[in-house]
């Protein structure tokens, strides 16, 4: 018994001594695609949830053709049909386009939305949600572009100019481009706990996490 309680001591150290992070159940991370999605806005937050304890990621798309994001070619692992039930959705921005106007992505989303453990939304992408009724009565931030959309399509949304991200009911929405590795970064937090954030701040940035939280608590 005593060499078996050494053994899961050492494994639950990592190699600077630091805990680690050991998740009750693991979630699925689905990232979804779509073309003229911004790549960094879908795959900024894949790295982030890539370090983080228990995480399942799977990209997830109309169909499993290739599709285009900047000047990368990417092929999904699902398609809306086959993709496992989801736990946590991130929703890139770019050009929303297509998502808009299909009516199976917008079943899909007014679907797992709302049973969801989190959503996390970059950029404009919260005009889709918006447009959806998702974030009717919700707090809410996207690109300041975007601003006057989201209100717009929503129902008394309450919209903020300047937060890297807010979290509202199941769903965070956050600003442009790094505005999205900053929510992801919370979204561990909410999902696994402050020690899981460090866990991925480890890996990344020298386990400073004031600098976040100061950016949070601008006006």
């Amino acid at each position: 018994m005593k060499v078996l309680l050494l053994l899961v001591a050492i494994f639950a150290a990592t190699s600077d001594g630091a805990a680690q992070v050991a998740p009750v159940r693991r979630l699925t991370v689905a990232f979804l695609m779509w073309d003229g999605m911004e790549l960094i806005e879908s795959m900024g937050p894949a790295h982030v949830f890539a370090f983080a304890p228990g995480m399942d990621e799977v990209t997830v798309s109309r169909t499993k053709e290739p599709l285009r994001s900047a000047f990368v070619t990417l092929v999904p692992d699902h398609t809306l049909e086959s993709c496992p039930e989801p736990d946590v959705l991130v929703l890139p921005g770019g050009s929303i386009d297509v998502p808009m106007a299909d009516p199976a992505w917008r079943a899909f989303l007014l679907e797992h939305v709302p049973k969801a453990e989190l959503v996390v939304s970059v950029c404009n992408s919260a005009v889709l949600l918006a447009d959806l009724g998702l974030l009717d009565g919700h707090e809410a931030t996207c690109g300041d572009s975007n601003l006057d959309d989201l209100m717009l399509l929503g129902k008394d949304v309450k919209a903020y100019v300047n937060r890297r991200w807010v979290h509202s009911g199941n769903i965070i929405t956050s600003k442009s481009y790094y505005g999205g590795l900053d929510a992801a970064l919370y979204a561990v937090r909410v999902l696994r706990g402050p020690e899981a954030e460090a866990q991925v701040l480890r890996r990344s940035n020298g386990d400073d996490l004031s600098r976040w939280d100061a950016l949070h608590a601008e006006p």
